[in-house]
């Protein structure tokens, strides 16, 4: 009986979704219909991991900016 137990108060303890998170999907409805076909049927990972109408290449500075500025104790500038 013991592992019926366990079992049902996970279940309950893992109910979902909050209420609000609920309607805030349910506001938004499915979306899935907006993705275009060439991104569903993507197979090569590169391509997808790149996007479709993707901002493109970062550059190698940029990047290297992004990170000083992500580091702990970095100070991003939300203006740049």
């Amino acid at each position: 009986m013991k592992p019926f137990a366990i079992v049902l108060a996970l279940l309950v303890a893992c109910g979902g979704q909050s209420t609000q998170a609920r309607r805030q999907n349910e506001a938004l409805g499915d979306q899935s219909g907006d993705v275009p076909r060439a991104t569903r049927e993507e197979r090569d990972w590169k391509k997808a991991a790149q996007g479709h109408g993707a901002a493109g290449a970062v550059s190698p500075d940029e990047l290297a900016r992004l990170e000083k500025q992500s580091a702990p104790g970095g100070l991003v500038d939300a203006g740049k």
